[in-house]
């Protein structure tokens, strides 16, 4: 089915043609081939429905195909930045309605609730380790610098502090931008990964002194990759922390140990969430109270004033109309009076809504969804298709329908319907992307609904990267700038299906269960979250059982496997090995290997038995340098290479010798899976070249 290959490019008379010829290599006798023959009968019977099967198995559609891609496993790339925070301009504050935009050209972006900006600034950042206070502010306020939050030996207790220069606000989220130093050493961390190492705290000062905040969520892994910090405060009222007037926000290490200490290029703060949409409709819903008359709402988009009001009566929607204090009339009906940031809705003495939840609805749209927002009717059969505008960038968790049906009484109710519904009995739709349109999957009790656009939002295809965003927003009368920070949460792209098939087939190719030895070393090598930087094995096939040794990137001389390390590749291979394979994991061994070599020189060149035992230094590094597990230290090679150094005419004699873990084969050293080598002594001699002809002139 996911086959791109034509299915039905022979007509049904050469697919019979074809079926009648194999005749003769299954039959020697045969009564007749005229269409009365039983025989052929069946065949003509049989290729019709083959026919039949392909030209149906040709005509699915692309959305079909998606599906079943999904079903395997491989979904829509996420890539494009859906939730960027991004850096207000200094001086900037306000109150800013929901769905004001931020625009970088035709990409738009929306503040998705309303949303008090405080204008405190990050201004500095401190690190305290052992009770001594560094000041760090002159590294990562801009992308020019890099710098240990918490030192290059961090301690349970040390802390990282934000200095602000006013008092972080507590009516909302505080966002927070960290940027990792990637240093390419360690494996993407999983989504579902808490702290795999150091446990952080954030707190903030106050009046109590320091405070830990409400986190509600921390993408940073205890501040080894990059990401955002949300929080909220709301304990005592933040208290200054220095006389100067500094207020503070800090991070501290509560808890493990890191395997790399953190490395930071720059830390943002007091940002603003901003999604990359542009709200087209977008539904209110509000709950009333006994009494209540009026309700605010907070929006640039309600502010355009494309408004329809409809108000809950039983199990259905009735829709309002705008009336006028100064002419009161009969009827159903609401008043609308514009505000700074969106409208208020009031209701007439006596006809306001019954008190519950969701009594009122308010839908708002703008200039151009105004004109399309009904989408035509629903009849009473499923597999309905209809087109939307701009279907192939609908934001399918910020959409659902309005749909209108006869009361039964001359009048109108209304029901607003989410998509992916599974009540048979009710109107039931997915969102198509890729074809761009509304499938109807049940058409409810039979009725003939009208459809009205209730929540829609779209998403233009084309992105930039973070840190490259330049948005602009008109606000109050004046222009300002904003510049994006970081990625909070991806969205998803808008592949072809080739695109996705050709990912599929990658995907496919990679390894996601050890079968082969190379499988466990690839698998070894790609735990999330750690820094692995070598991988040796050994596999016994008469044990059924395969031994890993592993390096890890860490500060240590020569590096070793930490219990929590162990624990972490044993959990990832558990449940990607082979049931009959067993699997130990050992420490890698470090092996101490001398060298001794005569080397004939220029006597003038400088340094010349520094530089050659600095060369082997490098040859027989498999600490810090490119030897593998299990490597054989060539005599060749490294004869080579010392014979190609600047003042060395020739390499006279060169011995390897190691300890246990290796073993000699001739010239060479061989050493065991789980063995890196590193210099231990170098014996260097360096000779005249004149010592080498006044040998051969004797010899003559």
């Amino acid at each position: 089915m996911l086959s791109r290959s034509p299915l039905n490019d022979k007509t049904y008379g050469a697919l019979l043609a074809e079926a009648v010829a194999q005749i003769s290599l299954y039959s020697k006798e045969w009564t007749n081939f005229n269409p009365s023959d039983p025989g052929i009968t069946t065949l003509e019977n049989l290729t019709a429905c083959t026919f039949v099967q392909r030209a149906h198995i040709a005509t699915i559609t692309d959305q079909v195909r998606r599906e079943m891609l999904k079903l395997l496993g491989c979904d829509c790339g996420k890539t494009i930045p859906l939730q960027l925070l991004v850096q207000p301009p200094c001086g900037f504050a306000g109150f800013l309605p929901a769905h004001q935009q931020l625009t970088a050209g035709e990409m738009a972006y929306e503040v998705t609730a309303p949303t008090h900006y405080h204008p405190w600034q990050l201004k500095g950042f401190t690190s305290t380790q052992g009770g001594v206070t560094r000041d760090l502010s002159h590294f990562g306020l801009r992308w020019d610098g890099v710098f240990h939050p918490f030192g290059k030996h961090p301690q349970v207790g040390d802390c990282f502090t934000l200095l602000l220069d006013a008092p972080p606000h507590m009516d909302g989220p505080i966002y927070l931008w960290v940027e990792a130093e990637n240093s390419g050493k360690r494996t993407p961390f999983a989504p579902e990964q808490g702290e795999l190492f150091g446990q952080v705290t954030w707190q903030y000062h106050s009046t109590r002194g320091w405070v830990d905040v409400t986190l509600e969520a921390d993408h940073t892994h205890g501040l080894l990759a990059s990401g955002g910090v949300i929080c909220t405060l709301d304990g005592p009222l933040p208290a200054p922390l220095s006389p100067e007037g500094d207020y503070g926000l800090r991070c501290v290490l509560t808890g493990g140990h890191y395997d790399l200490p953190p490395k930071i290029s720059r830390v943002a703060g007091n940002l603003l969430a901003v999604e990359k949409q542009r709200q087209c409709a977008y539904t209110f819903t509000l709950d009333w109270a006994q009494g209540q008359q009026t309700a605010e709402l907070s929006s640039a988009l309600a502010a355009k004033s494309f408004v329809y009001v409809y108000v809950k009566e039983g199990e259905y929607y009735r829709l309002y109309q705008q009336g006028s204090v100064d002419f009161p009339k009969e009827g159903r009906y609401y008043y609308m009076e514009p505000t700074l940031y969106g409208l208020k809705i009031s209701f007439p003495q006596g006809g306001e809504p019954a008190e519950g939840e969701g009594a009122v609805k308010v839908v708002c749209y703008d200039e151009q969804t105004i004109h399309r927002r009904s989408l035509g009717a629903v009849y009473g059969f499923a597999d309905q298709f209809i087109p939307l505008d701009n279907g192939t960038q609908v934001v399918e968790q910020d959409f659902s329908l309005l749909a209108c049906c006869p009361d039964g009484q001359g009048g109108e109710a209304y029901c607003f319907v989410s998509p992916n519904g599974q009540d048979e009995d009710q109107l039931c739709y997915t969102i198509d992307t890729a074809q761009g349109g509304i499938a109807i999957q049940s058409p409810g009790m039979g009725t003939t609904y009208t459809l009205y656009l209730a929540h829609t939002a779209i998403s233009e295809e084309q992105s930039l990267p973070a840190k490259q965003v330049k948005l602009s927003m008109d606000y109050q009368g004046d222009s300002h700038l904003f510049e994006g920070v970081g990625i909070l949460r991806k969205g998803q792209t808008s592949e072809t299906l080739e695109q996705l098939r050709e990912r599929f087939s990658k995907d496919m190719k990679t390894v996601k269960a050890a079968v082969l030895p190379e499988d466990y070393m690839y698998l070894a090598s790609h735990v999330p979250g750690l820094c692995i930087h070598k991988v040796g094995l050994e596999a016994d096939s008469e044990k059924n059982l395969v031994k890993l040794a592993i390096k890890p990137y860490t500060n240590q001389q020569r590096p070793t496997l930490s219990q929590n390390y162990i624990k972490q590749i044993s959990d990832f291979l558990e449940h990607r090995r082979m049931v009959t394979t067993r699997i130990a994991i050992v420490q890698p061994r470090y092996v101490a290997v001398d060298v001794v070599v005569t080397v004939y020189g220029d006597p003038m060149e400088p340094h010349l038995e520094e530089r050659v035992t600095a060369c082997l230094t490098q040859l027989i590094d498999g600490i810090e340098g490119d030897i593998p597990f299990g490597a054989t230290l060539s005599f060749h090679q490294i004869s080579q290479t010392v014979g190609k150094l600047s003042g060395v005419r020739m390499v006279q004699d060169l011995r390897l010798m190691g300890g246990a873990g290796t073993q000699p084969n001739g010239p060479d050293l061989q050493l065991n899976f789980d063995c890196l080598p590193y210099l231990a002594q170098a014996h260097v001699k360096v000779l005249a070249m004149e010592t080498i002809r006044r040998g051969l002139n004797g010899y003559k």
